[in-house]
């Protein structure tokens, strides 16, 4: 048992428990964003499914920054030891084994894609100086982000990026804009390939 609660611990102290109902229902409106989208692409019109997905994603947008603001979870921070971020040595074994199952469960939540994605650029967003190459390279970054994916990755990299929250949440709203028609042309493309390979659409083709 003794074994148990050390292993137990490092999960504990890095997991807020009273937050998983909130990374539940979020994690639950997202796939039914998705889920709609699809629906709208494939039965109704594009244009109904970006107006009615920026909608959702404006809401969305508020609604994230806010619980933000009251102390919710931000799936995509880092969650390793500091002696991590140089190494293994000199970090417990329990720390860094917690660290990495609390990462695995981060990314499989958040997503793979932005998961990786913020933590490949996570020392140049917070990187000191401002120099011009820097603030370029940040810009770059952020635009990226914002268009490739949503809220939850465009409130952190802002956040990471050093915009303070005023701004984190003008820019915020930015960011519906720029995903949203991007995501609806992929699954317009992706419902258009999936039709093509029906044989009846072929035969009446």
């Amino acid at each position: 048992m003794a074994i148990s609660r050390d292993w137990v611990r490092p999960l504990r102290d890095r997991v807020r428990w009273n937050d998983v109902g909130f990374v539940v229902a979020w994690e639950v409106q997202s796939k039914v964003a998705t889920l709609a989208m699809i629906g709208l692409v494939a039965f109704v019109s594009i244009w109904v499914a970006v107006g009615a997905l920026l909608v959702w994603s404006l809401v969305a947008t508020s609604t994230y920054h806010q619980a933000r603001q009251q102390g919710r979870p931000d799936l995509l921070e880092n969650t390793w030891p500091a002696a991590g971020l140089t190494g293994l040595r000199g970090v417990p074994r329990l720390d860094w084994i917690g660290a990495a199952i609390v990462s695995v469960l981060r990314a499989c939540l958040a997503g793979v894609q932005p998961f990786a994605y913020c933590q490949a650029f996570r020392r140049i967003l917070h990187r000191p100086g401002r120099s011009r190459w820097v603030s370029l390279a940040r810009s770059a970054i952020v635009g990226v982000g914002l268009t490739l994916f949503g809220v939850t990755t465009c409130h952190h990299l802002l956040r990471a990026a050093g915009y303070p929250d005023g701004q984190v949440l003008r820019l915020s709203f930015v960011g519906p804009f720029l995903n949203v028609p991007y995501r609806v042309l992929l699954s317009a493309m992706a419902v258009h390939f999936i039709g093509s390979l029906n044989p009846l659409a072929l035969v009446s083709a």
